[in-house]
């Protein structure tokens, strides 16, 4: 048995674990009744939490946030365009990369889903919530994670 100084936060696992899993209920509740599947709205996330970037989130950018692979965006992208929840556009400044970008009725929708839910969840777990972040970005970027803490 491996001994450390790590002991684990089990309540505020629970904790996080039991409001996490209270808000995928709702969330799954309210997809079904938009008529969306949980990937698309994974999509929607991921194209409304970039938008530090000026001419949209890219197929590829996507495709790294949500960890599907491109082929799957472009899917899902395409299927979300249909709704009138996206748009796509060639990017002027380079004409390989397409941009992708909420339209009104998106932004409304995602806004439906998550209404109440951001403050809530992680209300009790700041900390754990604060290292969920950190790992996130790690994972996602583990090149850049690792210059920053060098």
């Amino acid at each position: 048995m491996r001994s450390d100084s790590f002991t684990p936060d089990y309540a505020t696992l629970g904790v996080y674990y039991r409001q996490m899993h209270r808000i995928v209920d709702r969330w799954d509740s309210r997809l079904r009744e938009l008529g969306l599947e949980r990937r698309k709205f994974l999509v929607l996330l991921a194209i409304k939490s970039s938008a530090s970037c000026p001419a949209g989130p890219s197929i590829g950018g996507l495709a790294k946030s949500t960890l599907f692979n491109r082929n799957v965006i472009r899917e899902i992208v395409t299927a979300l365009v249909r709704q009138g929840l996206v748009t796509r556009a060639r990017d002027r400044g380079d004409r390989r990369r397409t941009a992708i970008a909420l339209t009104p009725l998106g932004d409304e929708w995602l806004a439906l889903l998550v209404r109440d839910d951001a403050t809530s969840m992680f209300r009790n777990t700041s900390p754990l919530h604060t290292r969920m972040v950190h790992d996130d970005r790690e994972l996602r970027n583990p090149v850049t994670s690792a210059n920053s803490v060098a």
